[in-house]
């Protein structure tokens, strides 16, 4: 009797010490991995803070001297009438998108790789870039089981224009101005500009429209004009002349 009883004490102090390294063992497991996560988690932290110092640091805004001294240095070579019309071309194309981004919605309307307004970039002619349409006649037959596009198919106006240029005429600008430029790196930036409306054509994706806009932006304010002194008669806000993409081969070359 006796030595049953010690059997079965010696099963269950058994069993009482693998309980016990089987707790330890997931104990040490779960410390493992909080101290893993918490490694990974300073490390991403660490990650987005430098990536945010590093983009303060890397974009240096240029002065006016410096504007003036790489335009100088850019156009050199150039006809007068030549850099007259290139400054002049890019200044109405700048000044053409940055309104729309502004006024018209245009980069949000654009979002949408299905809508009308991408009848600006694809075609020229009389277009269709919207509908409009009565609310009084919207509250009385828009039901729940009619989709917006059913309701303006049958209840809306089209709204249209007349659209001079689209992303092909923008493209031909484009090259005609570049065969006038000389300086390398000015060249690789119509490239781009040529390069990125071809792309926002072809897929729809507004992200290349966005690459058009900065390039344009910089080329008029921080290159063929120095915008944070010349607009300020004009406008009286001036932070977004004030900003600087820094997007252009022209400084780049000399980084």
């Amino acid at each position: 009797m006796k030595n049953s009883h010690k059997i079965i004490f010696l099963v269950i102090s058994i069993c009482i010490l693998f309980s016990l390294n089987g707790c330890m063992k997931k104990s040490n497991m779960a410390f493992t991995e909080k101290a893993e996560l918490s490694s990974a988690k300073a490390e991403t932290a660490s990650a987005i803070s430098l990536a945010d110092i590093k983009s303060d640091l890397v974009i240096h805004v240029p002065t006016q001297a410096e504007v003036e001294k790489k335009r100088d240095e850019v156009l050199a070579g150039m006809e007068e009438e030549n850099i007259d019309r290139l400054k002049e071309a890019i200044k109405v194309e700048n000044l053409a998108l940055e309104q729309s981004f502004l006024w018209d919605n245009l980069e949000k309307k654009l979002s949408d790789p299905e809508s009308l307004m991408w009848n600006l970039i694809d075609t020229t002619g009389f277009i269709q870039i919207g509908w409009g349409y009565d609310p009084e006649v919207y509250r009385e037959k828009k039901t729940a089981e009619m989709t917006m596009d059913e309701f303006l198919e049958k209840y809306g106006e089209p709204v249209m224009t007349d659209n001079t240029k689209d992303a092909d005429a923008f493209c031909r600008q484009m090259e005609e101005l570049k065969s006038t430029i000389t300086n390398e790196a000015l060249r690789k930036d119509f490239d781009h500009l040529i390069s990125n409306m071809r792309l926002a054509r072809e897929t729809h994706d507004v992200t290349y429209i966005r690459n058009v806009y900065e390039i344009l932006h910089d080329m008029d304010y921080y290159l063929l004009r120095y915008g944070p002194a010349e607009m300020g008669s004009y406008v009286s806000d001036l932070s977004l002349v004030n900003t600087y993409y820094g997007v252009l081969e022209v400084y780049k070359a000399q980084e």
